[in-house]
């Protein structure tokens, strides 16, 4: 009995000892955190996809992998993310802001103006809209315009020398 003891004490180590030493697989969070890091952004949209079959609902995956996708230079599938997101959720603005970004990355400036002006509908304290708006304004050479939201801008963050350079180049 206690020889039967002993060896059913020293298995029960073995086991534990051997569940210790082996390497535990990574989290899906974790995986993303080093991708992240390690700015490997098409890996993390890789993993995301494998992790995740469409049809994809969670605001949190879709907003991930709209993430990742801009990041890695991917703005068309970001921009199809982000839609998304909004489809689902039209009370989170900031993806506004988001859609404006990734297409003002793209070109589409008259797109990307669309979506700032909804999201200043919404919040019209964001200093890097109102110079985002300045910067499609001067491209369309609607002078007032550009210096209505140069004059937001600066009234943001006064300390902006960029921002405070360019208004006074038009009061000059």
């Amino acid at each position: 009995m206690k020889t039967a003891l002993t060896l059913l004490l020293f298995l029960g180590v073995i086991v534990l000892f051997s569940n210790f030493h082996q390497p535990q697989e990574k989290s899906i969070n974790e995986q993303l955190v080093e991708f992240y890091q390690n700015q490997r952004f098409a890996d993390a949209v890789a993993l995301l996809k494998s992790n995740y079959p469409e049809p994809i609902a969670d605001t949190r995956i879709l907003a991930s992998m709209a993430y990742a996708s801009q990041m890695s230079g991917k703005l068309a599938d970001a921009e199809k993310y982000y839609s998304r997101i909004y489809e689902l959720d039209s009370s989170n603005y900031h993806v506004l802001f988001n859609l404006g970004n990734v297409n003002l990355l793209r070109g589409n400036e008259l797109r990307a103006k669309g979506y700032f002006m909804n999201f200043l509908k919404k919040d019209s304290s964001n200093f890097v809209v109102y110079k985002d708006m300045a910067s499609i304004s001067v491209d369309e050479s609607n002078n007032n315009l550009t210096v209505y939201y140069l004059e937001k801008a600066n009234a943001l963050q006064p300390t902006n020398a960029d921002v405070a350079s360019e208004l006074s180049g038009f009061y000059i």
